[in-house]
């Protein structure tokens, strides 16, 4: 059996909150490793009711540092461009081979 899909979460609102928690108790091949949100107490809120989720103060730190193989976006919707954006780039820089 393969390992679950990491995920990240960038945005940690009453979205996230009510409808996103609840469902990801019921994956069964993707995980939630990661949070992000600009306030302390939401970050602090969502990653305590995920076991082994790290919480980060932004986007960038996540996509940065976090080891994610996809993110959940639940933003406002004028920053999902720019966020998903981000995403891709960072999933490229990863996943492209180095070569010295």
């Amino acid at each position: 059996m393969s390992e679950p899909v990491r995920l990240g979460v960038i945005g940690c609102g009453r979205v996230t909150e009510r409808l996103y928690l609840p469902a990801f108790g019921r994956l069964s091949n993707a995980r939630v490793v990661a949070v992000a949100d600009r306030s302390q107490e939401r970050r602090d809120f969502v990653s305590s009711r995920l076991r082994g989720c790290r919480a980060y103060a932004s986007a960038e730190a996540l996509l940065d540092q976090a080891l994610v193989e996809g993110v959940i976006i639940a933003t406002p919707p004028e920053t999902h461009i720019a966020l998903a954006e981000a995403a891709l780039l960072a999933h490229q820089q990863v996943a492209r081979p180095h070569i010295a």
